[in-house]
C-alpha cells in the first residue's frame, strides 16, 4: 500500500497545494457552493473538452494580454513510499530479536512518560506487550527478580515519534532493561527523476527550467507524463489574456470558451484558468484569465 503523509506544520492550505500540485489539479468552489477537486485530465471530459460559451465583442469591458509563460526543460523528482508489513521500528534493526537495552527507571506505583522518534515514518504501532516487547526487572542490567508482569505499557501514536506511558504497579523501583516498538513502517520504494526537454524551444527562447518536487508522484510514468506534459504545453509562448466581461456565472475554470479579438476580429478558443468576480452599482462583471487552446495540443 502506497502511503502519503504531511510534515508538522503544514496548514491546511499547505497539504491542498501539494496535492494540487501532484496532480496538476484545480481544487475550488463551484457555482453551488460545492468543493472540486479535477486532475489535468479532468479536461479531456465533458464539458471541458469542447467550447461551452462564446463571449462576443460586444462583451468585453477591458482587455490587456498577460505575460507569456515558458517551461522547456521539466523535471519532475518524487520518493514515493510503501507501507510494509509489521516489524521492528525501534530500534531500527534487521534482527526482530534484537531489543534496545538502554534501562529506563520507574519509580514505584508511578506511571512514566518515554519519547521515542523513528527514522521512517509508521502508519500503525503495536502496543507493546510484555515479554514480547519489554522486560522489566529490579536490576537495571536484568540480573535481579523478574518485573515484567508488574508493568504495562500503552502508546499516544504520532507519524514519526510516539510517547510510551509505562505503568510500575509494583511497591518497589523497577527497571525496564529490555525495549522495542513494532509497527509498520512506510519506507521509500524508489526514487523518481523525470525529464523532459524541447531543444527547439531552449535554442529560441534559452532554457526555462521548471522543478516539481512532490513525494505524491508515485510512478515513473506518471512523473514522465507529467513532465512531457508540462513542456507540450509551455514550450512556446503561448497567447495570455486578461479580459473584463459582463458576468456569465455559469463559468467554470479550466472551460473552453471562444473569445472574439478586439482589434484581429478573429475568433480563438481560451481555457479559463482564473476567474474573479466583482459586484457593484455597474452590476456583475468578471474578469477572466485565458490561456489560447493551440491546435497541436492536448491539454
Amino acid at each position: 500500500m502506497t502511503f502519503a503523509w504531511f510534515e508538522t506544520g503544514d496548514t491546511a492550505g499547505d497539504r491542498i497545494r501539494k496535492i494540487c500540485e501532484s496532480e496538476e489539479a484545480n481544487f475550488y468552489q463551484d457555482e453551488d457552493g460545492m468543493l472540486r477537486f479535477e486532475t489535468r485530465q479532468h479536461i479531456l471530459l465533458a464539458p471541458h473538452d469542447a467550447v461551452v460559451w462564446n463571449v462576443h465583442k460586444q462583451d468585453i469591458i477591458e482587455w490587456e494580454y498577460d505575460n507569456p509563460m515558458i517551461i522547456n526543460n521539466a523535471i519532475i523528482k518524487a520518493k514515493p513510499r510503501r507501507i510494509q508489513s509489521t516489524q521492528n521500528i525501534y530500534p531500527s534493526v534487521e534482527n526482530q530479536d534484537l531489543f534496545d537495552t538502554q534501562y529506563r527507571e520507574l519509580a514505584a506505583n508511578t506511571t512514566t512518560d518515554v519519547w521515542y522518534d523513528f527514522p521512517e515514518p509508521c502508519s500503525s504501532l503495536v502496543i507493546p506487550a510484555q515479554t514480547t516487547d519489554f522486560l522489566a526487572n529490579t536490576a537495571a542490567d536484568g540480573s535481579g527478580v523478574d518485573k515484567t508482569a508488574s508493568v504495562t505499557a500503552a502508546i499516544t501514536s504520532f507519524i514519526d515519534s510516539t510517547k510510551v506511558t509505562f505503568t510500575n504497579a509494583d511497591a518497589g523501583i523497577v527497571y525496564i532493561w529490555k525495549f522495542k516498538i513494532r509497527g509498520t513502517p512506510a519506507t521509500i520504494i524508489s526514487d523518481i527523476t523525470a525529464t523532459a526537454t524541447d531543444n527547439r524551444s531552449v535554442e529560441k527562447y534559452n532554457e526555462q527550467t521548471y522543478i516539481v518536487d512532490n513525494d505524491f508522484i508515485t510512478s515513473e510514468a506518471s512523473a514522465q507524463a507529467y513532465a512531457n506534459h508540462l513542456v507540450d504545453k509551455y514550450k512556446d509562448p503561448m497567447k495570455r489574456i486578461k479580459i473584463v466581461i459582463q458576468g456569465i456565472p455559469q463559468l467554470q475554470l479550466k472551460d473552453m470558451i471562444r473569445v472574439s479579438d478586439q482589434d484581429l476580429g478573429t475568433t480563438s478558443d481560451y481555457r479559463i484558468m482564473r476567474i474573479v468576480g466583482q459586484l457593484d452599482n455597474g452590476g456583475f462583471t468578471q474578469t477572466l484569465y485565458l490561456r489560447e487552446i493551440l491546435s497541436t495540443e492536448s491539454d
